[in-house]
């Protein structure tokens, strides 16, 4: 009877050891998918197509920082103002496309 039971538990402890080991090798193949889920880790841009103290400026400057706290980064507003905010929009449009920029926009000009 005794034996029966060592041998129970050296099956469950190498079953559990093997456990164990494909946790590890698991944590290891799925600690680069992690790391890339780290978002943000730079400042947030807003681009404001209209010139300071237009109203997208004003709700940019009410937003941007509850988006750096909830982000826990800062977030930047760069006013393009110009050619009736082609020229923000046209920034806006160049910029790599890695998910750091916001574009604010007003529902006046899209007419």
């Amino acid at each position: 009877m005794k034996n029966k039971r060592g041998a129970q538990r050296r099956r469950r402890f190498a079953a559990s050891r093997a456990h164990i080991l494909i946790l590890i090798a698991l944590t290891f193949v799925c600690a680069p998918a992690l790391r890339a889920a780290e978002y943000p880790n730079k400042a947030i841009q807003i681009i404001n197509p209209f010139p300071p103290g237009a109203i997208t400026d004003i709700v940019a400057r009410i937003v941007s920082p509850k988006i750096s706290t909830l982000l826990g980064q800062p977030v930047l507003i760069i006013n393009k103002a110009g050619g009736g905010g082609a020229v923000g929009i046209q920034a806006a449009k160049d910029i790599t496309l890695d998910g750091y920029t916001i574009s604010t926009h007003s529902p006046y000009s899209s007419c």
